[in-house]
């Protein structure tokens, strides 16, 4: 986890539970599962991986980041919504 994460006492469980099920239950939605026959909406996480975050490394169709220059370790490498993968590789599909 980013140093941040740590200082602020949270432990995998608890910024794993803020970036997926909490903010569906704040908005009133269907809480994400894993399911079979459930439409995907999933990240696949390499907590080993160690990039630099540059503008052309950043897989989001928002470029602005307090990590612009870091080096950081962990990234995710696929992100599907609605079944339909939006990043692949590291890469915006």
């Amino acid at each position: 986890l980013p140093l941040a994460f740590e200082r602020l006492g949270l432990g995998a469980d608890d910024v794993w539970a803020l970036m997926s099920w909490q903010p569906a239950e704040i908005y009133g939605l269907e809480a994400p599962a894993l399911i079979e026959g459930a439409v995907a909406d999933i990240c696949v996480y390499d907590p080993s991986v160690t990039w630099s975050v540059e503008r052309s490394s950043i897989a989001s169709k928002s470029l602005n980041t307090p990590w612009l220059g870091q080096a950081l370790t962990g990234r995710v490498r696929h992100t599907l919504v609605a079944g339909r993968v939006v990043v692949e590789d590291a890469e915006l599909a």
